[in-house]
């Protein structure tokens, strides 16, 4: 009985811990109700290699990158590439803007102009970063080091590594990895840790751009680029 209240009472603050972390995005506001120099610029780039699609959101924010998202009261609106974007809304994601299109089809730069209910224009030219991995990776591998050529990421870049295999009560490897050379090498003891079987690997890199024009709030370019495989350990 105690086991079952308690687990009740476990649920429950989950459940508004969850509702509490996600009232910020769920709210929504009119920008012409805010100060439009107090307005925070949230942008992101995602894309699946194996996807096809590339989604640019756009998201306009009043109490900085966690603050209530915006509708674009006129003569406020949108454009990429100079086609202006209609708003949207979910109740996870509150208000934004979005373009999704086929990957091959948005390609090279893409020119973001985003004008405020007071008439003022700020102007981004963004690029998205896929990585390719260079040469073929086998079919199956063994629990020995394993070097990966990539090509298309900076120096700098951080990688995201994740492989899952299908054990019940494995936890996987997740783990971030910088590049030497434009290879990643992933040691034998990494490897040792799944169990021999189907595994799910995936590389995902993250980037963190601050925008060149904004008010003084700022914000900032989240990008995310993921290729996935699946392989066989023995």
């Amino acid at each position: 009985m105690n086991f079952t209240m308690n687990l009740r009472r476990l649920t429950c603050l989950c459940f508004l811990f969850s509702l509490i972390a996600s009232c910020n995005n769920e709210e929504i506001g009119k920008s012409g109700d805010v100060n439009p120099e107090a307005i925070y610029f949230d942008y992101h780039f995602s894309a699946a290699e194996e996807g096809g699609d590339i989604t640019l959101k756009l998201q306009y924010r009043y109490g900085g990158k966690e603050g209530t998202t915006l509708v674009l009261d006129e003569p406020g609106n949108v454009t990429v590439d100079g086609v202006r974007l209609p708003v949207d809304s979910s109740g996870i994601d509150g208000a934004f803007y979005e373009v999704v299109r086929p990957f091959n089809e948005f390609t090279g730069p893409h020119r973001i102009v985003y004008t405020s209910s007071e008439g003022k224009k700020y102007e981004e030219t963004i690029e998205f970063p896929a990585f390719q991995l260079e040469g073929v990776l086998p079919d199956t591998i063994g629990k020995g080091q394993l070097a990966l050529d990539i090509a298309g990421l900076k120096r700098n870049d951080l990688i995201q590594v994740m492989l899952t295999d299908t054990a019940r009560f494995s936890k996987g490897i997740e783990r971030f990895d910088s590049l030497e050379h434009g290879r990643l090498v992933l040691d034998s003891g990494i490897l040792s840790a799944l169990k021999p079987g189907p595994v799910n690997f995936q590389l995902v890199c993250h980037r963190n751009l601050p925008l060149q024009q904004t008010t003084p709030e700022g914000g900032m370019l989240t990008v995310s680029y993921s290729v996935s495989r699946e392989i066989f350990l023995r």
